[in-house]
């Protein structure tokens, strides 16, 4: 079961509002829970969502891409615009 509300922890008698700490997965993406904290601390942990962009495995990209290679230099972060699928390409 996901704990995004608080009405899960309340439900199995326990108050999270009563803790010196609570641990969750994705505190910081639910109002609810976000709201409660006194403070907060968000850590970059492996599993499905992992957003430590430099763990993730990449392999089949085209090198240097930036944030990957920090070694680039001056990247083009500038905005570019793809022709939607069904657009041909000329």
């Amino acid at each position: 079961m996901a704990y995004h509300y608080e009405n899960a922890f309340t439900r199995l008698g326990l108050n999270p509002r009563e803790t010196d700490i609570l641990i969750v997965k994705i505190g910081y993406l639910v109002p609810e829970l976000y709201d409660m904290r006194a403070d907060w601390v968000m850590a970059l942990t492996p599993g499905g969502v992992d957003q430590d962009l430099l763990r993730l495995g990449y392999e089949r990209i085209n090198r240097p891409m930036y944030p990957l290679d920090r070694d680039m230099e001056d990247p083009d972060l500038s905005a570019r615009f793809i022709p939607v699928s069904d657009e041909i390409l000329r």
